[in-house]
């Protein structure tokens, strides 16, 4: 059996997921025969390097909400880390782009060291409030997990790997001003979880949904079956299933 998971180094949830999924697959009698595979999804692929400011300003802001309803979703992620024995410390959370961390994730796929890398970010940015988006930074965490400095110097130093995310930032620059939650993929409270939405908080998910899959059917540089794919676009879980196979295919 395998399984993809699409996530990202500065999602909370992610990184409860991840927990939560190692307990249920710790419990699945046939483990040993299950592949994880991690697969690149940016939160933000515009975001700086380093991202200066409060996070709580910055939560607060993104998702248009007040600074007290912010406030209250870091009680509840922290809340739900803690259940899963993970240590949140957002309060100490240094954001920024995440592109070099995920290219270093696809060189430590092909090191078999995928998890202990991923584990290593997840850890240094939720934890020990490591810059995730510092390539010093990101050397210093990978090299930590196991990868070989050389390589993760030159990875850092070129482009390798820099083609593991392209559709997805090919779907954000097609969407514009807005960004995808990476919860998208579960069933949570639509509040801020499980949905598509732009800045804008009167935009609903499916107003969204049907403006972003006319722009990608209607964009003549990604090529796929649109016949295929609109016969699939029937609920959220076929619309992410579909992108993951595009992906996958590529």
């Amino acid at each position: 059996m395998r399984v993809d998971n699409w996530s990202d180094v500065v999602c909370p949830w992610c990184y409860v997921g991840k927990r939560r999924f190692e307990a249920a697959l710790a419990e699945f009698p046939h483990r040993d025969g299950v592949e994880v595979h991690w697969r690149s999804f940016e939160l933000d692929p515009r975001a700086p390097r380093l991202r200066d400011g409060n996070h709580i300003e910055h939560l607060a802001t993104k998702y248009v909400i007040p600074r007290t309803q912010a406030e209250a979703m870091d009680a509840q992620i922290t809340e739900a880390a803690g259940a899963v024995g993970v240590d949140l410390r957002l309060d100490l959370a240094r954001s920024g782009n995440t592109f070099d961390a995920h290219r270093l994730l696809h060189l430590a796929a092909d090191h078999n060291l995928a998890d202990q890398v991923k584990e290593r970010l997840l850890k240094g940015y939720f934890t020990d409030g490591e810059p995730i988006g510092d390539p010093a930074t990101l050397a210093r965490l990978a090299v930590e997990a196991g990868l070989p400095a050389a390589e993760v110097d030159d990875v850092l130093a070129g482009d390798r790997y820099a083609d593991a995310v392209p559709l997805w930032r090919r779907l954000r620059k097609l969407i514009g001003d807005a960004w995808i939650d990476a919860e998208l993929f579960a069933d949570n409270p639509p509040h801020f979880l499980g949905r598509w939405q732009k800045k804008d908080p009167n935009n609903v998910w499916v107003t969204y949904t049907e403006g972003l899959v006319k722009a990608i059917l209607t964009n003549e540089n990604i090529k796929f079956d649109t016949e295929v794919l609109a016969k699939k676009l029937k609920s959220k879980t076929d619309f992410v299933s579909t992108l993951a196979e595009m992906e996958s295919a590529r």
